[in-house]
């Protein structure tokens, strides 16, 4: 299993290092992070030098407060001697340190919401190219994750069930929200929780996009939580495309 370190200052990149954690965790790596691997009693700098030598890949949240940390300097400097793999990820324009101006950077100038360089990021590690996409349209941001990148989540969540018109306004409007997942990282989709709202979501889809995409639908697991995973999809445009070739035999 590949194993990423997020090396982070704690004042001001809390927040996306939470996300990165979270999202990258749900997708399948082994995730070393202070606030969720230091145990009570584990001396700081023994520790976190220990974890990044142990690490495939060491992730560097940069902005003007890291740079000004010794702790993030001397976790750069740890993952430079053990010849980690660093990825440094610039969180706001800014001059390159120069003991990272010989690695290319990721630039995440919009945080949380910047799903292209999270994609991009993902691509960047140990297996992460063949790590399923998906945009959860399920109206629920809670579900377990399974092997899968959540790339995006829909903020629309419910209509009137009771009028067609409010039904299919939901459904276009999820259609709208995910399909640049779709066209630009090839992203599965999380169906929603509602047939109506789901079937509508896919008609627009088909008319917007021309194709189907792979389609996700959330689990129950033993203790009645909803999750997601890689085995729970299957393609609509292979079935689309068998129904059309037994029609022409």
């Amino acid at each position: 299993m590949t194993k990423v370190f997020i090396s982070y200052e704690h004042s001001d990149e809390t927040d996306i290092a939470e996300h990165l954690f979270k999202r990258l965790k749900d997708a399948g790596f082994e995730m070393w992070k202070d606030s969720h691997s230091l145990m009570p009693g584990d001396r700081f700098a023994s520790k976190i030098h220990e974890s990044i030598t142990e690490q495939n890949h060491v992730i560097i949240l940069l902005s003007a407060a890291a740079l000004a940390s010794d702790w993030v300097q001397e976790e750069i400097d740890t993952a430079k001697v053990h010849k980690r793999h660093i990825i440094p990820v610039l969180l706001q324009k800014m001059a390159i340190p120069a003991n990272l101006s010989i690695i290319n950077h990721l630039p995440m100038f919009d945080g949380a919401g910047d799903w292209r360089a999270l994609d991009k990021l993902v691509n960047a590690l140990q297996g992460g190219e063949s790590i399923p996409r998906v945009f959860n349209a399920s109206g629920r941001n809670d579900i377990g994750v399974d092997g899968l990148l959540v790339l995006g989540e829909s903020s629309q969540g419910s209509a009137d069930l009771n009028d067609p018109k409010s039904v299919e306004k939901a459904g276009r409007a999820i259609a709208e929200q995910a399909l640049p997942y779709l066209k630009e990282a090839k992203a599965g989709l999380v169906t929603h929780g509602h047939a109506g709202i789901a079937q509508a979501a896919l008609a627009a889809l088909l008319g917007m996009h021309n194709q189907m995409p792979k389609l996700y639908w959330p689990s129950r697991q033993e203790g009645g939580d909803f999750y997601i995973g890689t085995k729970q999809c299957f393609s609509l445009q292979d079935v689309r495309d068998r129904a059309q070739r037994e029609h022409n035999r």
